[in-house]
């Protein structure tokens, strides 16, 4: 009688397993089940890029902790971003590049981290902010 109650909650294990598996599995946007079904598109990504310049070092490396919690957040969640990162001198370029420009406007940008983070922006002083976005063009090459 033990051995079958043991076969049971085995068993029930399995079926709790499959089915966390299986909800978790829904949790993920259209975007990144299609990116998967389909391969994800790097031929024409869109790319913007986002020039900042603070008024301060301590604005600057403050921004900076900022940014890599939202790096870590895009890498993690948001599979059609190619790439995000900051390049900086005594000031800062966020170069964003997505497959598709949906990706930064219905995923990307929609998204309550996002959302939180580019509220932050208000926290510095004279903070300058510019930025253009692009197309490219795949006359060179952006990784080997």
């Amino acid at each position: 009688m033990s051995q079958i109650k043991g076969i049971q909650f085995a068993a029930a294990l399995f079926v709790g397993v499959v089915f966390g598996l299986l909800v978790s599995s829904t949790l993920y946007t259209d975007n990144y089940q299609n990116a998967v079904m389909h391969g994800i598109n790097n031929k024409n990504a869109f790319v913007l890029l986002v020039n900042l310049e603070f008024e301060s070092g301590f604005d600057k490396t403050r921004f900076e902790r900022m940014f890599q919690m939202m790096a870590e957040y895009v890498k993690t969640n948001e599979p059609l971003t190619l790439s995000y990162e900051l390049a900086e001198d005594d000031k800062v370029i966020i170069i964003e590049r997505y497959s598709e420009k949906s990706a930064y406007l219905e995923v990307h940008k929609t998204s309550k981290d996002f959302l939180e983070f580019r509220n932050q922006f208000d926290t510095f002083n004279n903070l300058k902010i510019s930025g253009r976005s692009y197309i490219e063009s795949n006359l060179g090459y952006m990784d080997r």
